[in-house]
This record gives C-alpha cells, sequence and structure tokens, in this order.
C-alpha cells in the first residue's frame, strides 16, 4: 500500500499473493478493488 500511494506504483502486489500477469499493470488496484468489494458484502 505504501508504494502504491507514495510512490504511484500502481503494479504492486503484496508477496505470497497471486496475482495474474494479465492484471498489469493494475494489479495494485485491482486487488484493492477485491478487498473493499468483499468488505461491502460481508455484513
Amino acid at each position: 500500500a505504501v508504494r502504491t500511494r507514495a510512490l504511484g506504483d500502481p503494479d504492486v502486489a503484496p508477496p505470497g499473493v497471486p496475482v495474474p500477469d494479465h492484471w498489469r499493470p493494475w494489479r495494485s488496484y485491482a486487488l484493492l478493488h477485491l478487498r473493499v468489494a468483499d468488505d461491502l458484502e460481508t455484513p
């Protein structure tokens, strides 16, 4: 999250999290979207 926000790098994946290569160069934003969507569905 620091690298994405502070340095403006949209292609950062957390270590140990499998992220498809075809999501490049927007992997950070795709993972953030999935996390927010999951939080919205969880009561």
